[in-house]
């Protein structure tokens, strides 16, 4: 009675759950009207409570078919999750696969494109290189076969052979030029035609020091060589090739020094992005580039006439270097010196640059 009188609609013992509800009669007859005219009449003043008890067994019972209920729908959305998530990880596997194909075709397509490229550059390469050889051909062939031809006329037409001695000489002249030029074309054209140059790692300050001990006697007396080869130190080459460059180039600061000043020689090696650059750079006489530019590289080009040499050093170098995808610049100014730039660019496929 103590625990109806705080009203609780649920009281709880060690039997289970009681369910208390109050019954207001009179909240409840005061709007049913039983008797035309007037309302129900309450005979009782006792206050009436229903009390109904749910037993801990019933709750169990219901609680037991709660939970099995639960735990089948957990069980069917555990499985909808297993199969959402094996569907999932097939679509995701099948995606990284179509993934994985479409990276390896478009490496192969860029590697196609790379060949590709390399191919076009060097036909455009070779067109350019049989242009010039036809220029040489044209160009330097030209004079000495017209004075040939002239002097041919000339002796067959005299019958006088002092005059006949004299054509002599000239026509020996004429022949020892045909035949330097046609040794330098037979150069040209095999470093053309060499598509199989063997390539081997190259240990540059080891090959440039046998390149300088060829000048042991000016180097120690006019000369100081400076070496750096920090940048670098080994490159995958043709050693032919790299020997005739480094030596061209190191003979031509050595005769065109300057005799008014200390001739000094730098020789180094840098890293430019994905590209490996060696310079060689004097301090000698230089070359005006506004006046001859674009005629550095050309074969019988001269720019010193008061010092020896048939204009063939760099005409070859350039050959040599882009039969291998390199490549060379040339800054210079007169009486300050001249810096040539070798460039041996990463991506090329004859040159696997080669670890330290």
């Amino acid at each position: 009675w103590n625990l109806l009188k705080t009203n609780q609609k649920f009281i709880k013992d060690d039997e289970g759950f009681w369910v208390v509800d109050r019954l207001d009669f009179k909240d409840a007859t005061s709007r049913l009207n039983l008797v035309k005219g007037g309302h129900a009449h309450i005979e009782t003043g006792n206050t009436w409570f229903l009390i109904s008890k749910i037993s801990n067994a019933t709750v169990f019972a219901a609680a037991k078919n709660f939970y099995i209920s639960l735990l089948f729908i957990n069980l069917i959305f555990l499985l909808v999750v297993v199969y959402v998530s094996k569907q999932e990880t097939k679509n995701e596997l099948i995606k990284l696969q179509y993934l994985k194909e479409l990276k390896e075709k478009k490496n192969k397509l860029e590697n196609q494109n790379i060949l590709l490229t390399s191919i076009q550059n060097k036909l455009q390469l070779r067109n350019r290189q049989l242009k010039e050889y036809n220029s040489i051909v044209a160009h330097n062939l030209r004079a000495p076969t017209t004075s040939m031809s002239a002097l041919v006329s000339m002796v067959s037409g005299s019958e006088d052979y002092d005059e006949l001695k004299a054509y002599i000489p000239k026509l020996n002249t004429i022949t020892s030029s045909i035949n330097t030029l046609v040794k330098d074309l037979l150069v040209y054209v095999r470093v053309l035609n060499d598509d199989q140059v063997k390539t081997e790692k190259i240990y540059v300050e080891s090959l440039i020091r046998d390149c300088l001990g060829l000048y042991l006697e000016v180097l120690d007396q006019t000369v100081q060589v400076k070496l750096d080869f920090s940048g670098w130190k080994t490159i995958k080459f043709s050693k032919t090739y790299f020997q005739s460059i480094t030596q061209n180039l190191i003979s031509n600061a050595i005769k065109y020094r300057d005799p008014a000043k200390k001739s000094v020689i730098n020789i180094s090696t840098h890293i430019d992005g994905s590209e490996r650059v060696l310079i060689i750079e004097d301090n000698g006489l230089g070359i005006d580039l506004d006046k001859y530019d674009g005629e550095i590289f050309k074969l019988y080009k001269r720019f010193h006439r008061n010092v020896s040499g048939r204009g063939m050093g760099l005409f070859l170098v350039k050959t040599q270097l882009e039969s291998l995808n390199a490549s060379i610049q040339v800054k210079s100014k007169p009486g300050v010196g001249t810096k040539f730039i070798l460039t041996f660019s990463k991506n090329k496929i004859h040159h696997d640059i080669l670890p330290n």
